[in-house]
């Protein structure tokens, strides 16, 4: 992120992306910065180290429909929390929603791996759904990690399943 706040900025407008993950920001320890763009306004929220190598960071837009939903549904039921998991979660899903259709969408790539079974469980066993597998989208959209000639998803989305309904599209840009 170092010299790239604004870029980044730009292109989640470009793209009218609600809220972004990202990862290998590189800044320090923690923190929450606004980054103005030409047209709009982020808040960036990080977590680093004091050495300012790797680090996560969570961005969403100061007025984004994302947030509204989130106050509406606690204004509804102030005990309810939303719930969104994000990362390189290094587990190999794949293809088919077999056995665990609740939570698998079934518009993904790769076959399943042993981590990616656990993956699956916790999701279940915690009423999630892997936000990225539900989206129809063309196969090198889901892409997401590439060695050779074999192709995966290994950056996955997780949220509430009573969320998805107010959720209309989930992407990985790798």
């Amino acid at each position: 992120m170092r010299g790239k706040a604004s870029e980044v900025v730009e292109t989640m407008t470009r793209r009218k992306v609600d809220l972004c993950c990202l990862q290998e920001t590189r800044w320090k320890m923690d923190g929450i910065k606004i980054i103005d763009g030409k047209d709009s306004r982020y808040k960036f929220s990080w977590s680093g180290n004091d050495k300012g190598t790797s680090g996560v960071g969570l961005s969403d837009a100061e007025k984004d429909r994302l947030y509204q939903m989130l106050q509406s549904a606690v204004a509804k039921d102030p005990a309810s929390e939303q719930l969104i998991i994000f990362g390189d979660w290094n587990g190999h899903i794949g293809a088919e929603s077999t056995g665990f259709r609740e939570v698998h969408g079934g518009q993904a790539i790769g076959q399943r791996n042993t981590k990616g079974e656990r993956v699956l469980e916790f999701a279940f066993a915690n009423e999630l759904v892997v936000g990225n597998f539900w989206y129809k989208k063309k196969a090198r959209h889901l892409v997401t990690y590439q060695s050779g000639t074999a192709a995966t998803q290994i950056d996955l989305i997780l949220f509430l399943r009573n969320f998805r309904r107010q959720v209309s599209n989930v992407k990985v840009i790798p």
